[in-house]
């Protein structure tokens, strides 16, 4: 699979005005061309991660952009349909619930009362080079909320109160607000 990670980052303007980091290599401007330019036996799909606070909850959507859904677009991810590596995948599940609305995310299909699931994907279960860390944290606090971190493990920043982290997975490509 062609690397699109590279230094430095490049910054371009987001649908919402604000700045986007691409990371990039061969000169790749975007997930789009990107994924056209992967010579990957997998299909690679975006998924999109989104906020809302009170309480603070993260939302994962299958390439949709959240804004228009009421959530706080925070990044979108290149993932993978099935593993792309055959020792280092990760599959990855995100079911969702109500009241409030909110998503779990765990590393096992098991079946949960109250949750319905949403999504699958595949991503890295260790850094294979020029990823990127993601890591999953829980609320103890209320119980049953899911958030992502970009390149930083949960649970020693004052933010992290009342969160502990699940598990992380490493992606190849991003685009980070």
């Amino acid at each position: 699979m062609d690397d699109p990670l590279t230094s430095p980052q490049q910054q371009t303007p987001a649908a919402s005005g604000g700045p986007v980091t691409i990371l990039m290599k061969n000169g790749q401007k975007s997930i789009a061309e990107y994924i056209t330019s992967c010579s990957s036996p997998c299909s690679i799909f975006i998924i999109s991660v989104g906020g809302a606070l009170d309480p603070r909850r993260d939302m994962v959507n299958n390439g949709i952009d959240l804004e228009q859904r009421g959530w706080i677009s925070r990044f979108r991810l290149a993932v993978f349909d099935r593993s792309p590596h055959p020792v280092y995948g990760q599959q990855i599940f995100v079911s969702e619930g109500t009241s409030p609305h909110r998503i779990w995310v765990s590393k096992d299909n098991s079946e949960r009362d109250g949750w319905t699931p949403k999504l699958d994907f595949w991503a890295y279960s260790h850094d294979v080079g020029n990823c990127v860390m993601i890591a999953v944290g829980q609320a103890t606090k209320p119980c049953c909320r899911c958030k992502f971190e970009i390149g930083r493990r949960i649970g020693n920043a004052p933010e992290d109160k009342d969160w502990k982290e699940i598990f992380v997975f490493w992606v190849k490509y991003g685009s980070f607000a």
